[in-house]
C-alpha cells in the first residue's frame, strides 16, 4: 500500500502519457526528501521494471532521476536495485534508450548524464553495486561513455571510475589494474582526457581519479605514453619535430596533475600571455613537468612523507640538478641584463653570451626552473653541495634581478643587500676562486658591477672577507699577510677586470673611488718592501695582490679617455685633495731606482750623490709595481693643472724623470714615463721652466755603450749629450 499523500508509481507502462508524466513529476518531487526516499523504496522495483529501451524519452529521463535519487541513503533500495537487476536495466536504457528517437542506437546524451549520476550512486554504495557496474559495462560500455564530448557526463564518468577503482579493498585494486592496462582500460581514461581537454572542464573528479593513478599507484608513465605521437612525414623540419614529439593531451594531463599538487579546487582568472598554457604541447608538457616537481620537492612536505629520501634524492641522483642547471646556463640573460649587456661596446667578449639562441619557451620559465632548485635545496646539504661542484651559486645569483618576462623573480632592489644575502655573496666568490684559473664568465662580474660600484656596497662586501686573526706570538712579516685575504684580493682583482676592459660604462661616483683609495693606503702600509717580488699579478700574496689591484682600479679610474660625463675630473680631484698623489710620489721616493739605473750607478764614482739612492731598502713587491705608480699618476695628470702644479711642488717632476727608462722588472715602465712627463709639461710654464732648467753634472757611461765600444760625453759648448768612439 502507497503511503499516505503519496501518489502510487504507475507499474502498467500504459495510460494517457502527460498523466504519467504528472506522476513521475510528483514521485521526483517527493524523492528529494529523506522521508520521500524512505516511503518510496519499496516501490523502486516496479520503477525499474519500466525501464526499458522502448519507453519515451519524455518518460525515461524523469523514471531514471527518480531510480537515482531512491538509491541514495536507503539501504531497503539499493538492496532493491541488485535483486532486480537495476543495472542491466540502467545499461538498457543508457545505450539505445528513448524509444523512437533512438532508432540508431545512439547514446543520447542526457539519458548517459542521468544514467552516470546513477551509476555513480550504485559505485558509491559498496563493493557489489561497484562489481555489478564493471562486469556490466568494462570495458565497451565505458569507453563509449567516455567517447561523450560532455564535461558533465565526463566528470560524472571519472566519479564512477574512481568509486570502483580507487581504494585498497582487493576488488578495487584488480579493477584499476584492468582500467589500466594497455589492451584493456587505458583507453577509457584516454578518451576521459580527451573529453576534458576538449572543453572548459573544470570539474574535481578527473582529479582525485589522476591523484590515485597517476601518484598513489603510479601508473603516470603508461596513461603519459597513450598520448605519444611520433606521426609525421618525413618533410617536416625539426621545429615541427619539436612540437609533435608531445600531445596537446600530455600538456593537458600535467597541467591537471600540476593542479593537483598545488591543491587548487578551481581555476581562478589568470593572464595567458605566454604563460602557461601557451597552446603548444611541447612548451606546456616542459611547464608542468617543472611546475610539478617544483611541488613534489617542497620543502614544507611533511616528514611522513618521505619527501626527503623518495623524491628529492632520487631527483638529484638522477641528474635533476645538471639539467636544470644546464637549462639556466643555455638560457639568454634575464632582461634587465640583457640591456645592461647591450650598452657594453664588446658585447661578443661575453662568455655567457647574450646572443645564446636559447630564449624562455613561456612567460616564467625561468622562475619555474629557479623554483625546482630552491626547493630542492632547503635543508639539504646533499643538493647544496652538488650545485656548488657544478659551479651554479654564480649562476644562481644571477637569477637575483627583477624580470618583467617572470614574474615573482628575486627582487635585487629591495633585498639583494640584506646581510643574509652578502652571506651568500662571499660564498658565491669564494666558490669561484676554487677555480679562479679557468673562471672567464662574465656573470660574476656583472653582478659586482652593480653591488660594489652602482650600489656603493663595497666597504660592507670587502669587510665581510677582512680577517684579523693571528697569535700575539707572530712576528711583523706574519700579521702583513694576514692583514688582507685572499677573498678580498680576488674581489679586487675582478673589481679591476670590470673597468679596465670597458665592462662597465656607467656613472663611476666619489665615494667609490675613496674607498679603493682607502684600501690603497692601507695596503701600502703593510705591505713588506724589503723582498723584490718577480711575478706579477696575481702574486698569491693578500697584501700584494690588493696592493697592485688597487693601483689598477684607480689607473682605470682616473684615465683621461674617459667621457666628460663620466665625472673623471671630479674623482680625480677627490682623489687628489685625499693625498693621492703625496702617497704616490712617497712611494716612488722610497723604491731603489729602476735596474738600469742601479747598474749604472753601480759603476759611478759618486754612488752617493744620487738623488734616488740606491742604499733604499725599499724595493718592488711584484713586477710591475713602479709602472702602475706611474699609471696612476699619469692618469691623474692629464689636463689637470692643479695635479701638475701639485707634482712641481712636491719636488716630483726629477723624480718622473728617473721613470722614463726600460726596466725588465716593469714592462713599459718608459712609455708610462714618457706619457706622464709630457703630460706634466703639457700647457705649464712653470714645469717647463723647472725641467730646463736641469743639467747633466756629468757624463756615465753604462754597459751596453761600453760594449759597443763608445762613451758618453757633454759637449762643452752646447751642454748636450753626446756619443764617441773610445
Amino acid at each position: 500500500m502507497a503511503s499516505p499523500g503519496l501518489p502510487c508509481p504507475a507499474v502498467d507502462g500504459g495510460g494517457d502519457l502527460q498523466v504519467e508524466e504528472d506522476s513521475l513529476d510528483s514521485l521526483l518531487e517527493a524523492s528529494r526528501t529523506p522521508e520521500g526516499r524512505f516511503h518510496l523504496a519499496p516501490h523502486l522495483s516496479a520503477v525499474l521494471r519500466r525501464l526499458h529501451p522502448d519507453l519515451p524519452l519524455l518518460l525515461l529521463i524523469p523514471t531514471l532521476r527518480l531510480v537515482r535519487n531512491l538509491y541514495v541513503g536507503e539501504p531497503a533500495g539499493q538492496a532493491a536495485f541488485l535483486v532486480a537487476g537495476g543495472t542491466d536495466a540502467v545499461a538498457s536504457v543508457v545505450f539505445c534508450g528513448g524509444g523512437a528517437a533512438a532508432a540508431a542506437c545512439l547514446v543520447l546524451l542526457d539519458v548517459a548524464r542521468v544514467g552516470l549520476q546513477l551509476m555513480g550512486n550504485v559505485a558509491a554504495a559498496g563493493e557489489k553495486g561497484q562489481r555489478g557496474i564493471w562486469d556490466r559495462f568494462f570495458l565497451e560500455g565505458l569507453l563509449e561513455l567516455g567517447r561523450l564530448r560532455d564535461v558533465g557526463a565526463c566528470d560524472t564518468l571519472c566519479m564512477v571510475l574512481r568509486s570502483c577503482c580507487c581504494s585498497a579493498r582487493e576488488g578495487s585494486v584488480g579493477r584499476l589494474e584492468e582500467l589500466c592496462s594497455i589492451g584493456r582500460g587505458l583507453p577509457i581514461l584516454k578518451e576521459v582526457l580527451v573529453t576534458a581537454n576538449s572543453d572548459d572542464y573544470c570539474g574535481d573528479w578527473l582529479k582525485l581519479l589522476l591523484s590515485w593513478i597517476c601518484i598513489q599507484e603510479l601508473f603516470f608513465p603508461l596513461l603519459f605514453s597513450m598520448f605519444s605521437s611520433f606521426e609525421f612525414s618525413d618533410s617536416q623540419n625539426d621545429s615541427d619535430y619539436r612540437d609533435t614529439y608531445f600531445t596537446i593531451e600530455q600538456a593537458f594531463l600535467l597541467g591537471l596533475l600540476t593542479e593537483i599538487l598545488n591543491g587548487l579546487i578551481y581555476r581562478g582568472t589568470i593572464s595567458k600571455a605566454h604563460a602557461l598554457p601557451t597552446g603548444s604541447p611541447a612548451f606546456d608538457v616542459l611547464g608542468y613537468s617543472l611546475t610539478i616537481l617544483r611541488d613534489l620537492c617542497a620543502s614544507h612536505d611533511s616528514p611522513s612523507s618521505g619527501s626527503d629520501r623518495l623524491v628529492v634524492e632520487s631527483l638529484v641522483s638522477s641528474g635533476l640538478c645538471h639539467l636544470l642547471l644546464a637549462l639556466l646556463r643555455d638560457l639568454e640573460p634575464p632582461s634587465v641584463i640583457r640591456r645592461t649587456l647591450s650598452q657594453r661596446a664588446n658585447k661578443e667578449s661575453s662568455s655567457a653570451s647574450p646572443s645564446s639562441s636559447k630564449v624562455f619557451p613561456y612567460r616564467g620559465f625561468r622562475r619555474d626552473v629557479v623554483a625546482v632548485i630552491g626547493n630542492c635545496t632547503c635543508g639539504r646539504k646533499q643538493v647544496q653541495d652538488e650545485i656548488r661542484q657544478q659551479n651554479g651559486i654564480l649562476l644562481l645569483l644571477q637569477q637575483f634581478v627583477v624580470d618583467e618576462d617572470n614574474p615573482y623573480s628575486w627582487d635585487s632592489s629591495t633585498t639583494l643587500f640584506q646581510f643574509e644575502h652578502y652571506i651568500v655573496i662571499v660564498g658565491a666568490l669564494r666558490s669561484a676562486m676554487v677555480w679562479q684559473d679557468d673562471y672567464c664568465g662574465d656573470w660574476l662580474k656583472l653582478l659586482l658591477s652593480r653591488i660594489c660600484i652602482e650600489e656603493l656596497f663595497l666597504p660592507l662586501l670587502f669587510s665581510m672577507f677582512s680577517s684579523c686573526e693571528f697569535f700575539d706570538s707572530q712576528n711583523d712579516a706574519d700579521y702583513r699577510d694576514t692583514r688582507f685575504t685572499t677573498e678580498q684580493a680576488f674581489l679586487l682583482g675582478l673589481l679591476s677586470e670590470i673597468l679596465s676592459g670597458l665592462f662597465y660604462r656607467g656613472t663611476i661616483s666619489s665615494d667609490f673611488t675613496l674607498a679603493i683609495f682607502q684600501v690603497l693606503k692601507e695596503a701600502a702600509s703593510v705591505v713588506d718592501f724589503t723582498s723584490r717580488g718577480s711575478s706579477p699579478l696575481p702574486t698569491g700574496s693578500p697584501a700584494i695582490d690588493v696592493l697592485g689591484y688597487s693601483l689598477t682600479i684607480l689607473r682605470d679610474l682616473c684615465a683621461s679617455d674617459d667621457s666628460p660625463s663620466s665625472g673623471s675630473d671630479r674623482l680625480v680631484e677627490s682623489l687628489v685633495s685625499s693625498g693621492l698623489c703625496r702617497l704616490l710620489l712617497a712611494l716612488l721616493r722610497d723604491l731603489e731606482p729602476p735596474s738600469v739605473i742601479r747598474r749604472t750607478l753601480s759603476q759611478g764614482a759618486n754612488m752617493e750623490s744620487s738623488s734616488a739612492s740606491p742604499s733604499s731598502s725599499k724595493v718592488c713587491p711584484y713586477r710591475g709595481f713602479r709602472r702602475d705608480v706611474v699609471a696612476v699618476i699619469g692618469n691623474c695628470t692629464c689636463g689637470m693643472k692643479q695635479v701638475q702644479d701639485e707634482i712641481r711642488q712636491q719636488n716630483g717632476i726629477l723624480l718622473l724623470l728617473q721613470q722614463c727608462v726600460v726596466d725588465e722588472d716593469n714592462p713599459y715602465l718608459r712609455e708610462w714615463g714618457m706619457l706622464t712627463v709630457s703630460y706634466l709639461l703639457e700647457g705649464n710654464v712653470e714645469n717647463q721652466q723647472q725641467v730646463a732648467e736641469l743639467e747633466l753634472q756629468e757624463p756615465i757611461d753604462t754597459p751596453e755603450i761600453t760594449s759597443l765600444g763608445l762613451k758618453v760625453d757633454i759637449d762643452k759648448k752646447t751642454g748636450r749629450v753626446r756619443l764617441v768612439n773610445v
